[in-house]
């Protein structure tokens, strides 16, 4: 997710992976749509055992909008993964979770209120995926501007990914609660 940039030092983004596995497991992470600089890197974990990957800081979604920078994770066994963003003033992170648990309602808790913006990430598994999303209403202001629109508290912003496309929307309100 985007950062404000209050320094020269710029972080790369960190993806690590572990399993509960007893035997090896080999894991492969790479950017299917994302090629300037390109992920493909391929580890194997063990029982317990932690594998970072350093994803170059240009995959960060930037602003409100649709982009081509999923990360796909693929393993012979089951792993867990999680990702960090160690900018200055960030807390940003997500639990990697395998497409078969995926559902279909989320909630996004947002810190609040904004020193800059709000903002929320989706990425999508699977071709023709619909996100309707619904701003929240009981936190104060918010604005988020779309593809030339700009959606209020209440608003829903409907959206069709392909699998590895990514959404970001920024708001200066809370989205926390957002649906």
């Amino acid at each position: 997710m985007e950062n404000l940039r209050l320094g020269a030092q710029v972080f790369d983004l960190e993806l690590y992976c572990t399993t509960q596995e007893k035997t090896t497991v080999n894991v492969h992470v790479t950017t299917p749509l994302w090629s300037t600089p390109r992920v493909n890197k391929t580890f194997t974990v063990v029982d317990t055992q932690v594998e970072k990957v350093i994803i170059d800081f240009s995959l960060r979604m930037t602003g409100s909008g649709i982009s081509d920078k999923g990360i796909s994770v693929t393993a012979d066994a089951e792993i867990a993964c999680y990702g960090a963003n160690k900018e200055t003033l960030s807390n940003d992170g997500f639990l990697g979770l395998p497409v078969d648990v995926l559902g279909t309602d989320y909630y996004a808790v947002v810190h609040s209120p904004p020193s800059e913006k709000s903002e929320i990430g989706i990425a999508a598994t699977e071709d023709g995926t619909t996100v309707t999303l619904t701003l929240p209403t009981n936190n104060g202001i918010v604005d988020v501007t779309f593809q030339g629109n700009t959606y209020h508290a209440g608003d829903n912003i409907i959206v069709t990914l392909n699998m590895f496309q990514t959404l970001q929307l920024q708001s200066t309100g809370d989205l926390t609660g957002i649906k």
